[in-house]
């Protein structure tokens, strides 16, 4: 019984090491209006879940780094409709457009 505690720890210790080491990615892009195509600024940016979070610059660009690489990226701005979008590994720009309410 306490070889197989000691294998299941030693297994948990080692995924836990292998997901902290795998590098962070960022992903970036640029938040417009649906309407009028023009740069959003201020827009909340974060990760769906966590604590991560950033905002849109003046330009309507944003960056973010993310792991997994796979998260779910939620756009917030008032008087805006929010908008999640699922990332795909390996597409790290993304162009997200904004409805008016």
């Amino acid at each position: 019984m306490k070889k197989t505690i000691t294998i299941v720890m030693a297994l948990l210790c080692i995924v836990a090491i292998i997901a902290f080491c795998l590098p962070a990615k960022v992903v970036q892009g640029k938040v417009v209006s649906f309407s009028e195509s023009f740069p959003l600024e201020g827009v909340t940016v974060q990760v769906k879940g966590t604590k991560n979070i950033t905002g849109t610059q003046p330009d309507g660009i944003f960056a973010l780094e993310v792991q997994p690489v796979d998260s779910i990226l939620v756009f917030s701005l008032p008087g805006y409709q929010t908008e999640e979008v699922k990332l795909i590994p390996g597409k790290p720009d993304y162009d997200i457009v904004l409805k008016a309410l």
